[in-house]
């Protein structure tokens, strides 16, 4: 069950999820359409340098000059999202919706335009299709995913007075060689949002589940909340996989981390522990009542 701050989850830090506030227009009729929502990370890159650097200031019995250079706890990031974030297509009207720009918005209020993202507004092809699960016995086994690897990224924020360096608000990518996805392997997901989930959010039909209910699954609106599984199944080229984590609609684009707890025999060591492996992107229906949650795996950036 996905609660806020699972008790048998103790954090090494604090994830920092963000709001990503999507503009769109209709092509047909070059009106504003609806703004969609998801979800956006930062991915840690190059620590910056502060122009001019701070110091602290000699306290009393030194000798009266400045203590060494305090180092700069900013990094420039990279934002990370799911490439269908930031896609255009058709509506259920069969009108083409555009997408226009995008804002990064942070619990604290601060935010961010961007419009770098890679590959933007692209229409997406039946050719871009990607196979998440093979079919075994039954045909209907096979899962896919039209928008290919679902990821995108935008250009670097680099300015070390912007809210978004702060180290605190990044995760670290995985980079260590040896790393495989692996089935088994306990993930987290944090999420920021400004809304409540509904039933209908959580693919349920409306007015089945109540609100009360709902929070005690999805956490509370307006503050991080984080989510816990574990991968279930492995795509064969080993770049994405399905898990288990509750999601709803507007959790698409949220970073997916390695837990630091129960990975025994999982193929994950310490040093692995927090660290961002991948990007959800959304879920399949396998089955009756059933979903199947995807994630892609964030390859090289920029």
């Amino acid at each position: 069950m996905a609660l806020l701050f699972p008790p048998l989850w103790r954090p090494l830090f604090l994830p920092r999820p963000f709001f990503l506030d999507i503009a769109l227009k209709n092509r047909q009729t070059g009106e504003d359409s609806d703004p969609a929502v998801g979800q956006v990370g930062l991915i840690r890159d190059e620590r910056l340098t502060q122009s001019p650097p701070s110091q602290r200031q000699a306290v009393a019995g030194e000798d009266g000059r400045p203590a060494p250079i305090l180092r700069s706890s900013r990094f420039s990031v990279t934002p990370t999202t799911c490439l269908h974030n930031v896609a255009s297509g058709r509506d259920e009207s069969g009108d083409v919706i555009d997408y226009v720009n995008s804002r990064i918005v942070a619990p604290t209020g601060n935010s961010v335009s961007v419009n770098d993202f890679a590959r933007a507004g692209y229409e997406v092809d039946r050719a871009d299709a990607v196979v998440i699960r093979e079919s075994g016995e039954n045909e209907a086994d096979r899962i896919f995913w039209k928008y290919g690897h679902d990821v995108t990224s935008a250009g670097q924020i680099t300015n070390p007075r912007n809210h978004f360096t702060r180290k605190e608000l990044s995760f670290e990518k995985m980079e260590r060689q040896g790393y495989r996805f692996q089935v088994g392997q306990k993930i987290g997901m944090a999420v920021y949002r400004d809304f409540v989930v509904t039933a209908e959010d959580a693919g349920r039909p409306r007015n089945t589940l109540s609100n009360d209910y709902l929070r005690d699954i999805y956490g509370h609106e307006n503050r991080v909340n984080i989510y816990t599984g574990q991968i279930t199944h492995v795509s064969p080229d080993g770049k994405a996989f399905e898990h288990n984590i509750n999601t709803f609609a507007g959790c698409s684009g949220a970073v997916v981390f390695l837990l630091d707890q129960d990975q025994d025999e999982n193929g994950v060591i310490s040093a692995d522990h927090g660290k961002a492996i991948a990007i959800h992107a959304g879920g399949k229906n396998i089955a009756a009542g059933e979903i199947s949650n995807l994630a892609f795996k964030i390859l090289q950036l920029g």
